[in-house]
């Protein structure tokens, strides 16, 4: 079994052709709302540096509501991204549903004698709330936290180059062990899955 099948992933994602729109809207909503993100932690390294060391508190109050402001936009966008990546989700679902329909109106009756009806369920409901999970958890969060993470890695190497490559170092331990993780994860669901 393969640890990630792209051209799987190709296949789900040729279903969003129908909800273009819908689909890289969200995935720009990704962008901003990541972005976003990044520039509260500046403003408070900002408000550190110039306004709390000299005690400056009217200077202070309106970096404190200008973060504010920041926060509520970033709730506003966070609720959009979710709202639209599960309205997003469920389109496809329920497309992806009715082919699966018409298509096993059309199977001999003996497919249905000789597969387990937990079998068909699986494949059925929870092979599609898996698929569901790729839009609404997965493949959009994707796109924003690789967004972010980017920012993230180019504010570290603007404010401070040389720390930003001492935290880096630990990069390819963690990637490391996400890729050890991930091989028994795969083999515990393999393992699951014959259960079911």
């Amino acid at each position: 079994m393969k640890a990630f099948d792209f051209t799987l992933l190709f296949k789900v994602i040729n279903y969003t052709k129908a909800y273009k729109f819908l689909f890289i809207s969200t995935i720009i909503i990704s962008f901003f709302f990541a972005f976003l993100s990044i520039i509260r932690p500046l403003l408070i390294q900002y408000a550190f540096d110039n306004y709390i060391l000299i005690f400056d508190l009217e200077s202070l109050s309106k970096i404190i509501f200008l973060i504010l402001i920041l926060l509520v936009f970033e709730a506003f966008l966070q609720f959009l991204f979710v709202y639209r990546s599960n309205l997003l989700a469920h389109k496809i679902i329920n497309n992806i549903r009715n082919e699966l329909f018409e298509k096993m109106l059309y199977f001999k009756v003996n497919y249905f004698d000789s597969t387990p009806t937990g079998q068909i369920i699986t494949r059925v409901v929870s092979d599609m709330e898996s698929i569901s999970a790729i839009f609404s958890q997965g493949l959009l969060v994707v796109f924003g936290d690789l967004f972010k993470l980017f920012l993230i890695i180019t504010c570290m190497l603007l404010v401070d180059w040389k720390l930003a490559f001492v935290s880096l170092l630990f990069l390819p331990f963690l990637i490391l062990s996400t890729i050890i993780f991930q091989k028994y994860m795969r083999d515990a669901f393999v393992s699951v899955r014959k259960y079911i």
